[in-house]
C-alpha cells in the first residue's frame, strides 16, 4: 500500500480499535453501543485525518530519513501525534465532565493515536520493509 493511502485508512482503523477499548473499559450501556461506536469513530477519523496530514506525514518522513523503522517508534509517534489533541481537549475543557473521567478521556485519545500509528506501521512500513532486499555485506568487510 502507498504510504498516502496509508495515511488516509490508518486513522479510520485507529479510532475504531480506540472506540473499541472505550467501549470495553468504560462501561457503556449495550443499547449505546452502536451509537457510541459510530459517532466517535466518525469524529475520530475526521480529526485523525487533520493530525495524521499535519503532524503524522513529516513525522513519517522524518522516520524515514533516519532509518527509524520499528514498531515501538511508531507507536511513540502515534503518541506524540496525539498530544497536541490531548492538551487542546484539556486545557480548554476545565470542567467537571472532564475531571470525572480525565483517565478515560486520556486513555481513549491516546490509543486512538497509537492505534492508528501501529495501523500505519502495518499497512505501510512492514510491506516497504518486507520488499527490500537485505545486505549481508557491511562497510567493514568490503576492502
Amino acid at each position: 500500500m502507498q504510504a498516502k493511502s496509508g495515511l488516509y485508512l490508518s486513522p479510520i482503523i485507529g479510532a475504531l480499535c480506540g472506540n473499541t477499548m472505550l467501549v470495553l473499559v468504560s462501561g457503556v450501556l449495550p443499547n449505546q453501543i452502536f451509537e457510541i461506536l459510530f459517532v466517535y469513530t466518525l469524529i475520530a477519523s475526521i480529526i485523525g485525518w487533520a493530525i495524521a496530514v499535519i503532524i503524522g506525514w513529516p513525522l513519517f518522513l522524518i522516520f524515514e530519513r533516519f532509518g527509524f523503522n520499528s514498531l515501538w517508534q511508531y507507536a511513540i509517534g502515534g503518541a506524540l501525534c496525539a498530544l497536541p489533541f490531548w492538551l487542546l481537549w484539556f486545557y480548554s475543557l476545565d470542567s467537571g465532565n472532564w475531571l470525572a473521567h480525565k483517565y478515560v478521556n486520556t486513555f481513549y485519545i491516546y490509543s486512538v493515536g497509537i492505534s492508528s500509528a501501529i495501523a500505519f506501521w502495518l499497512l505501510v512500513v512492514r510491506p516497504m520493509l518486507i520488499k527490500k532486499p537485505f545486505n549481508f555485506t557491511t562497510d567493514i568487510s568490503n576492502p
